[in-house]
């Protein structure tokens, strides 16, 4: 029988947190910080599939084909209490990603996330009433925050070192105790979480090859003048292989008025 002896001490982990979500919304925005959602494959057909068969729309518009972008780093600046766009913050992450650029100027990156505003709330956050828009389909990263674990680390044959990582949270010791119901969901999301990203993990380094993330940096200027024009270009690494995807800026966030989105296509 498998040795569940770190179990426990995840529970009482959370336990002694003293957490209990307020409804504040404040993950979905950018209150505390950078809060990008990375989405594994299957969780971005799920939502594709809520949104086509609920007819969700974001400001008048069907984002079915368009509520992601690659994974990149953060895009936002602060201004007062609120967030903007920086234009300039993805020149900057081009320079720190220099080596992850290929000859031609595409941005080698893992996977893709969450689209945002201009003002970096998640698109599906409904602002007035702070409830989500795919609550029933949510990503695990959103259904387990303010914790996660490493799945690098983690025995999940065994569930034994499990080490639990508590994100900045308002909800986080807003009562004595965690209920233990909420306890013991959370153990097994987290779980579920790290078992299918480990999973999609190793699926994913048949796919690639180390060259793609050590280059010459050669291609930085390609990509700085594709900026300038308006653009990127993204090699996309996940499970299910590597994919160019070219994305025009001004689609990093969701705009008031409807675009095509970007372009993809295997590689």
């Amino acid at each position: 029988m498998p040795d569940q002896s770190s179990m426990p001490s995840v529970l009482e982990t959370f336990r002694v947190a003293g957490y209990s979500c307020l409804r504040c919304g404040k993950c979905c925005t950018r209150a505390a910080g950078d809060n990008s959602v990375y989405l594994m494959p299957d969780e971005i057909e799920s939502i594709r599939s809520f949104l086509i068969q609920k007819n969700i729309q974001i400001d008048g518009q069907d984002i079915s084909s368009s509520f992601t972008v690659p994974l990149f780093p953060d895009i936002y600046s602060e201004n007062g209490d609120d967030s903007v766009f920086d234009l300039k913050k993805i020149s900057d992450n081009l320079r720190l990603l220099q080596n992850q650029i290929s000859e031609d100027g595409a941005v080698y990156t893992f996977g893709e996330m969450l689209k945002r505003t201009q003002n970096g709330t998640c698109v599906f956050l409904d602002t007035e009433t702070n409830t989500c828009k795919i609550y029933d389909v949510r990503p695990l990263l959103c259904q387990t925050y303010p914790f996660f674990i490493d799945f690098y680390n983690v025995d999940l044959e065994h569930r034994s070192n499990v080490d639990v990582i508590e994100c900045e949270c308002d909800g986080v010791a807003s009562v004595s105790e965690t209920d233990n119901s909420i306890c013991n969901e959370l153990a097994g999301l987290l779980m579920t979480r790290a078992r299918r990203e480990k999973e999609d993990y190793e699926k994913m380094k048949k796919h690639i090859r180390a060259d793609y993330f050590l280059t010459s940096g050669a291609g930085l200027s390609q990509a700085e003048d594709d900026l300038k024009n308006g653009f990127l270009r993204f090699f996309v690494c996940d499970c299910r292989g590597v994919f160019e995807i070219k994305i025009r800026v001004n689609d990093f966030f969701l705009n008031t008025v409807k675009t095509d989105g970007t372009d993809e296509k295997g590689i």
